[in-house]
């Protein structure tokens, strides 16, 4: 076909209709004769519904001039409404398309896709790229791929986990403003399946950064220590890196979880001399161990809360016990849910900045 007869599906959104049935949105992108007539926009949106994925798609066909082609497509986004309702039939229906890929982004949407993907975005010519680079920006892998995800759905020991991210809302205090209007969208955590794959629950910024740690998806990571001997501080890590060794103990398995990383003190309000070495080993002591209350914490939640493995620990036992796992793997969400998780964090400071002591302390208040 000419380039002149198709029409290229950068971004599609789905979503749960008022009707029940399924509402697509889709971003295009528009040749660039045709983007002078629109203040320089680069793209455009449709939206169809229909009982079905391929029936929305013959309807949008319906009303576009081009051929659409899907090979271009780089993100999908799910509404929360139709998350909750379960994407098995929305997925079949991506993925048993020859035109769609597998190795593209899919985000949840905590409110709906068709509203995010009209959404303006000034710094991106599209604003599907920049939901992309904005996952990639806060430190996150190629995680949330469709791929990804579909082998975390068919692997008996865990469940699958997506990025969440919403429209910036008239009150918040995040928002990107544009000749006064304020617009865009940020990443605001993680999206909890269980095993029908459904939307049960979310982590929060926090919570999805240990999540993704634990699962090897952060490239670096952000710690904040609120209150603590050594008082609040913020690390900077890289390089970091998780094991989970399970081990049998009689008829139960317990989860031994450590977590290291390398990284600077980026920020600290706390009086001690950080370029004395006793005070440094403070610093990563107590770092240590307010950073594993966060981790057990994030864990105790999902047990208690969600009782769903989006840890791999299941499939950790799965490797290291094959023959015990045959008979944990049917109830295995019932057990993980009082399942015993050792955690050890090992966290190194390399770097404290420029100055050992806050500059605006005075003499008298800096601690030897």
């Amino acid at each position: 076909m000419e380039l002149n007869d198709v029409a290229f599906a950068v971004g599609t959104g789905v979503d749960l209709s008022k009707d029940g049935n399924i509402l697509i949105t889709a971003q295009f992108k528009l040749p660039k004769r045709s983007a002078a007539g629109e203040m320089g926009q680069n793209y455009f949106t449709a939206t169809s519904s229909g009982k079905d994925i391929l029936d929305v798609m013959r309807n949008m066909q319906a009303q576009i001039s081009r051929r659409i082609l899907r090979g271009q497509r780089q993100i999908l986004f799910i509404g929360e409404d139709l998350a909750k309702k379960g994407v098995t039939e929305i997925l079949d229906g991506f993925t048993r398309d020859p035109g769609s890929k597998l190795r593209i982004d899919i985000m949840i949407v905590k409110g709906t896709a068709e509203e995010l993907l009209k959404q303006k975005y000034p710094l991106e010519p599209l604003p599907v790229i920049a939901a992309l680079k904005e996952h990639l920006a806060v430190g996150l892998e190629g995680e949330t791929a469709l791929r990804d995800f579909l082998i975390s759905a068919s692997t008996d020991g865990s469940s699958p986990t997506l990025e969440v991210i919403e429209t910036i809302k008239a009150h918040s205090p995040n928002y990107i403003e544009t000749n006064n209007v304020k617009s865009g969208f940020r990443i605001t955590g993680s999206a909890i399946f269980n095993k029908e794959l459904k939307l049960v629950g979310f982590l929060n910024p926090d919570e999805s950064g240990i999540l993704n740690w634990i699962k090897q998806n952060m490239k670096r990571q952000i710690i904040t220590i609120a209150k603590s001997e050594f008082g609040s501080f913020s690390y900077s890590g890289t390089h970091m890196k998780s094991k989970i060794r399970p081990e049998r103990v009689g008829d139960r398995i317990k989860i031994h979880l450590t977590l290291e990383g390398k990284g600077s003190i980026m920020e600290t309000a706390s009086p001690f001399d950080l370029l004395q070495s006793k005070n440094l080993n403070l610093l990563e002591d107590t770092l240590n161990k307010e950073t594993e209350k966060q981790v057990l914490n994030t864990i105790n939640k999902v047990q208690t809360r969600y009782k769903t493995d989006i840890f791999g620990f299941g499939e950790a036992i799965h490797k290291k016990y094959p023959q015990a796992w045959r008979d944990l793997k049917s109830d295995w969400e019932r057990d993980f849910a009082t399942a015993e998780v050792d955690v050890k964090v090992k966290l190194n400071v390399e770097q404290v900045g420029t100055t050992g002591p806050s500059l605006y302390l005075k003499k008298s208040e800096i601690k030897k």
